[in-house]
């Protein structure tokens, strides 16, 4: 069984981590945390974008940066963002079951994993992958 399992039919909530609400960046910090080892702040704002697809979230209160770089071919675990035209408001984590699902919690319905096409149907088309790490 996929660790993914166990987020999923968890409850929605604004600025929720855990163990059962999350909101959709509460649900990436945790999985990144949990799965990857990987401690991502709570309280972010883009820094910036530079030539080579790198993006960098800054830690609001502690100033630290986390870089991202984006993927075309997304792999088990990769930071999604998602959105309508070129406005991004929402995350999720990239899963590599049932020909690639996109596990993340939404308002209406909790945390869910859903294909791409249902995600597009549901006004979230635009869609970008990031690895995270020094050497993504």
């Amino acid at each position: 069984m996929h660790w993914a399992h166990k987020y999923i039919g968890k409850s929605w909530s604004p600025g929720a981590t855990g163990p059962d609400q999350y909101d959709c960046w509460g649900l990436l910090c945790v999985i990144y945390k949990d799965q990857f080892g990987v401690e991502l702040p709570h309280h972010i704002a883009l820094d910036k974008t530079d030539r080579r697809g790198v993006i960098k979230f800054v830690d609001s209160e502690v100033r630290n940066a986390t870089e991202w770089r984006r993927v075309t071919s997304p792999v088990d675990g990769c930071a999604v963002a998602m959105g309508s035209a070129n406005k991004y408001s929402h995350v999720g984590v990239y899963l590599e079951i049932d020909g690639g699902l996109i596990l993340h919690s939404a308002e209406r319905t909790g945390v869910i994993a859903q294909s791409i096409s249902a995600l597009r149907a549901s006004g979230l088309g635009n869609l970008i992958f990031f690895k995270h790490g020094p050497n993504c």
